[in-house]
């Protein structure tokens, strides 16, 4: 049992390991904008060509996400109000945008990425389940004893009531 959990983990741990990740340096004629004011930033991206998405506001940061259709790139911005901090590029999904100019995703299929996260899912569920006995034996208890105790433990974990008869 102990063998197929450690497989188990391993294949999720490998599985989640070999995501691709999405985000990465921002072009080099945008990376000059880094610390820049909010306002001048803005200014710069709509004469470069970006369009603003989207933005949200969360952990005391705006994420904006600017889109170029000529490059089809989409750049994700965090800024506190004032500056911009951070510059990256990002999916092109991030922008509500498809993958490729002739509108087909590339890389892992819709299909194919919600198998992975489920099987992703199920696996962590099976990792952070734990049998609610400690190990496989009785540990002197008889079999009326073992009985109450699993009645008792579903109730619990149904939220019952247990009644001791």
């Amino acid at each position: 049992m102990k063998t197929s959990r450690r497989i188990l983990a391993a294949l999720v741990s490998f599985s989640l390991a070999s995501t691709p990740v999405f985000a990465g340096p921002a072009p080099g004629d945008l990376s000059g904008l880094r610390y820049q004011s909010l306002e001048r930033v803005d200014e710069q991206m709509n004469s470069r060509g970006y369009t603003l998405i989207h933005s949200d506001w969360h952990n005391n940061r705006n994420w904006g996400y600017w889109w170029q259709q000529s490059s089809r790139t989409c750049i994700r911005m965090q800024d506190d109000g004032r500056k911009v901090l951070d510059l990256e590029t990002t999916i092109a999904m991030d922008c509500n945008q498809s993958e490729s100019a002739d509108g087909k995703k590339s890389g892992v299929s819709t299909g194919a990425a919600i198998a992975i996260g489920a099987a992703a899912l199920v696996g962590v569920a099976l990792l952070a389940s734990k049998s609610h006995q400690r190990d496989e034996k009785n540990n002197g208890q008889d079999e009326k004893s073992t009985a109450e105790y699993e009645r008792g433990y579903r109730d619990g974990l149904h939220h019952e009531r247990y009644h001791n008869y």
